[in-house]
């Protein structure tokens, strides 16, 4: 039996999971401690690993990351962890994998990295930043979504995003939603001063269905979702909304000063998961899909670009500007204290390498 059908009978024993869980998710970018088990010996690629970490071979590399055990979201990481390759790479250099899943919002994993109970992350920009200007000293080695992207989910009586104006609009502040929702704004030249935002987030769903709210700001996978289901419809607009976002791979900084081909390490694996996902969607859209969330949903939110190029795991100078601008934004919205000093923050050198060391190999 393969890797990706054994994850996948994991995932349906793991069905149990609640949607508001994942919604939180989807709004910050990232989980919530302690929520999960990890899955690691029911990888068939991960039964020797485990074996050899208890025999002090391997060390355990703990990954923390949003969602629930077997649900986790970690975008291109989700096919690189599925398909044994992101084991595979780590194994070479002295690691087994770990992933532990976190049920709602960033603070948590936060608080995990901060404890030492995690070694790393993969989650969403905004509790990435978050974390480096309070101090958490963690270095982004790759991506593994560099255009997160976003939508707004209507009631059936708003046809165009002028229709917002005299509306209610659920918006939670201080979250990517946010950032998404201003850059929409301004893309739609609406007057906001007209519309009347609603800060929720857990009963967004029942004031969409009860007419307390007339649109929500939310991730675009799960604003698929809820069109699927029937609460409420994606709102399209002509308009070109710069507003995504990215998924980073962050590590304890510390952990890759103990051994510096980890970072090399896991960016072989994603690009080798990221070859694998450019020639192969239906692998990807598999490793994605989860109990709640279908591969049709997240089809919709990968649609803007077929050949899926925003999973490289590069972070160029493009996406490095993207940070300069986020870093300036967060703190005027008073989100983060202290800015991050994002050229320390981001290093490349791991992914040159990476490329390197594949290419010659």
């Amino acid at each position: 039996m393969d890797i990706m059908r054994i994850r996948k009978i994991w995932k349906k024993a793991t069905a149990a999971i609640m949607l508001t869980g994942v919604i939180m998710f989807g709004i910050t970018g990232c989980g919530s401690e302690g929520s999960g088990i990890s899955e690691n010996g029911n990888k068939t690629s991960n039964v020797k690993a485990a074996k050899a970490a208890d025999n002090g071979e391997l060390k355990t590399f703990r990954i923390g990351a949003g969602g629930t055990d077997g649900n986790e979201s970690m975008e291109l990481g989700n096919l690189a962890y599925d398909s044994g390759i992101l084991e595979e790479e780590l194994n070479k250099v002295g690691y087994t994998v770990e992933v532990i899943a976190f049920g709602t919002g960033g603070p948590e994993i936060n608080a995990a990295l901060a404890s030492g109970d995690i070694d790393a992350a993969i989650l969403g920009d905004f509790p990435t930043f978050t974390s480096k200007s309070n101090g958490i000293d963690t270095t982004v080695v790759a991506l593994t979504n560099s255009a997160n992207q976003y939508g707004i989910v209507v009631s059936e009586d708003i046809k165009e995003p002028k229709d917002l104006e005299g509306k209610k609009v659920i918006v939670p502040t201080g979250t990517v939603a946010q950032y998404y929702w201003e850059k929409f704004i301004e893309a739609n030249s609406l007057d906001e001063s007209k519309i009347e935002i609603i800060n929720a987030a857990s009963d967004a769903v029942s004031l969409l269905q009860t007419g307390d709210a007339d649109g929500y700001a939310i991730t675009k996978y799960i604003a698929a979702y809820y069109e699927e289901t029937g609460i409420g419809k994606v709102l399209e607009s002509d308009a070109e909304v710069n507003g995504s976002t990215t998924f980073v791979f962050e590590v304890k900084s510390d952990i890759l000063k103990e051994n510096e081909e980890l970072g090399t390490a896991i960016n072989k694996a994603l690009i080798r998961s990221y070859e694998r996902a450019a020639t192969n969607h239906d692998e990807m859209f598999e490793a994605l899909k989860s109990d709640n969330i279908s591969e049709t949903a997240w089809k919709t939110s990968y649609s803007f670009d077929e050949t899926l190029s925003f999973l490289s795991p590069e972070i160029t100078d493009d996406i490095l500007k993207y940070y300069s601008d986020l870093n300036e934004w967060l703190y005027s919205h008073s989100i983060i204290t202290e800015k991050v000093d994002v050229d320390s923050f981001f290093d490349t050198s791991y992914y040159a390498k990476a490329k390197d060391e594949l290419k010659n190999s």
